[in-house]
């Protein structure tokens, strides 16, 4: 680890900010069905993403849609939240120093 995160936690630490996976157990305090053992999903713990299991908060959980991969769905979380704030924080520039531009943003998605 080089010390280059934005926010370093102590060491000895687990690195690994997204994971994807299935719910090998649950809570007692989780209520929703939805979270059942099995069920495919991802989520950003904060860290520990690099370990074999990892404890997250029913709240944190996304479903994984049919036919996306583990890979893919891992990658997803931390890829389109760095994408939006910096989008966000751009265009937040822009208009505090007065600048007016038409703002376009292209998205390809691959299908298939």
């Amino acid at each position: 680890m080089a010390g280059k995160y934005n926010i370093n936690p102590t060491p000895p630490f687990v690195p690994g900010f997204e994971v994807a996976g299935s719910i090998a157990a649950v809570g007692g305090a989780v209520s929703s069905s939805e979270w059942a053992v099995g069920r495919r999903v991802v989520c950003m713990p904060g860290w520990g993403g690099y370990a074999q299991y990892v404890c997250a908060k029913a709240s944190t959980l996304v479903a994984i849609p049919p036919g996306v991969d583990f890979v893919t769905a891992a990658a997803c979380p931390v890829a389109y939240t760095t994408s939006h704030l910096a989008l966000k924080e751009k265009v937040s520039c822009m208009v505090a120093v007065g600048v007016r531009a038409k703002v376009r943003v292209r998205v390809r998605v691959g299908l298939g």
